[in-house]
């Protein structure tokens, strides 16, 4: 039997090069997950169907270190699993934005640093919870001086509508 899973997009490498632990955690997400509103998407497939109205598609994300996707799709899909699929698309645009903007190959202090220079601050408001919670599952991506710096930052809110 072959142990190695190929995440399934062009230019990727195989899970041969992941470390043992997240080779581990690799076998243990591949399959089918369902989310809240029942619709079930399989964890290593290009397009993630959240809803009747919501969709992940992956193939239009910028080029992903291995253990960055690997850690982002784990958050992810135990996101969706557990809230609405409004909320994991809108979580799944904004860390696909972080990489775009800043070119990082992790979550990392100069990163976010970058990230939050060139959005609105509520914009890295709206993600900050998730980025936070993929480190405390456990999920590779995330380094530990990131979070620190992420618990450390308060961010201001959007503007409240004016009468």
């Amino acid at each position: 039997m072959n142990d190695v899973i190929n995440l399934e997009r062009p230019g990727n490498l195989d899970s041969s090069s992941l470390s043992p632990k997240n080779q581990k955690l690799l076998k243990s997400l591949v399959g089918a997950h369902q989310t809240t509103m029942g619709y079930e998407f399989d964890f290593l497939a290009d397009n993630w169907r959240l809803d009747g109205s919501y969709g992940i598609n992956w193939l239009g994300s910028p080029e992903f270190e291995l253990e960055f996707e690997l850690g982002f799709r784990a958050a992810l899909s135990r996101y969706a699993e557990i809230y609405s699929a409004g909320s994991a698309l809108r979580l799944f645009k904004k860390t696909r934005d972080y990489v775009r903007l800043t070119g990082e190959k992790s979550l990392s202090v100069k990163g976010i640093s970058e990230f939050k220079s060139k959005v609105k601050e509520w914009d890295l408001g709206s993600v900050k919870s998730f980025w936070l919670a993929w480190y405390d599952w456990g999920f590779p991506g995330v380094e530990k001086e990131a979070v620190e710096f992420l618990d450390e930052l308060v961010l201001s809110g959007m503007e409240k509508a004016r009468r």
